[in-house]
């Protein structure tokens, strides 16, 4: 059971860093980033391409997010010109070009995935192991935070929040919003595909099923639950996972009459249900982002 419990965190914290980099794109700078698990795809992929061929696995994650931020470069060229809704539409196509380009490659193992990729601390047994790796996510999980506070804590941070709120206001000021809202996409992309690669050897086997667009409105939904600060970010992503993951073994204890796709269909509903309330008790979430100014941070030391 412990050894369960520890795994539902370990996959918690993963999707805390998409959390985080979906976080930056969407809470902070107002792009609506709908391919967010293309970018994860490709930091799995590369990583454990990658580690298969020899490459030490600490430069696997490296390598994987290096290429999801070089991804993301040529879509927010091509669309953060337009309208924000083609930035949607574009990176939503993305997605799934990625997913037919995994399915139809020979190298990625097409619909077989790839197996035997290789797992942190392959020299320890399987409990200490799994202890190990949630310590590495959890140290990941707070690095990116630190990280994300600092940058929107900058005067980067307050031109971001700007453009969210009047991207006309920052062009008469004289600024590029453009270049600022790619190097958000960039950076934000960047987040997700290190949890690509850190997902890619904890599992140790990936398909393309794996990286269906559907986890990118999950992650959506937790960050709508958290708040848009990076704390509220990373929770509500981790709460919100950790509550889909749990709650689809409850059918092992048979509790209702149902069959088991009836059982699925209550399992959302319910999860649906509390996500409305939520909504309704705390419309900005369970820790909505405050900014202090600078006077207020003085007078606070």
């Amino acid at each position: 059971m412990t050894d369960y419990l520890v795994a539902i965190l370990m996959f918690g914290g993963i999707y805390a860093l998409l959390g985080l980099g979906l976080n930056l794109q969407w809470g902070h700078t107002g792009l609506l980033n709908l391919g967010l698990v293309a970018f994860f795809a490709v930091g799995a992929y590369t990583s454990a391409l990658l580690t298969l061929h020899g490459v030490p696995l600490i430069l696997g994650p490296v390598v994987g997010l290096t290429l999801a931020g070089l991804a993301a470069y040529p879509i927010g060229r091509l669309s953060l010109r337009l309208q924000d809704d083609y930035l949607a539409i574009v990176s939503f196509g993305f997605a799934q070009v990625v997913q037919v380009f995994i399915i139809n490659s020979s190298w990625t193992g097409g619909n077989n995935g790839l197996t035997g990729v290789t797992r942190f601390f392959p020299s320890l047994d399987v409990t200490m192991r799994l202890y190990l790796q949630l310590v590495v996510v959890l140290a990941l999980v707070l690095l990116t935070i630190f990280m994300s506070h600092r940058l929107t804590e900058s005067p980067y941070g307050r031109l971001l929040r700007a453009i969210r709120d009047s991207i006309e206001a920052v062009g008469n000021l004289g600024k590029n919003a453009n270049d600022y809202r790619l190097a958000a996409l960039v950076l934000g992309s960047a987040f997700a595909g290190l949890a690509g690669g850190v997902y890619a050897h904890y599992i140790g086997y990936i398909s393309p099923d794996q990286f269906d667009s559907t986890l990118s409105f999950l992650i959506f939904t937790g960050i709508v639950i958290g708040g848009s600060s990076h704390w509220g970010a990373a929770l509500g992503t981790l709460l919100f996972i950790s509550l889909m993951e749990a709650t689809r073994f409850l059918r092992d204890f048979e509790m209702l009459p149902v069959s088991d796709s009836q059982f699925a269909q209550i399992r959302l509903m319910v999860v649906g249900v509390v996500l409305v309330l939520v909504m309704q008790r705390r419309p900005q979430g369970l820790w909505p982002y405050r900014h202090r100014s600078r006077r207020a941070r003085v007078r606070a030391c």
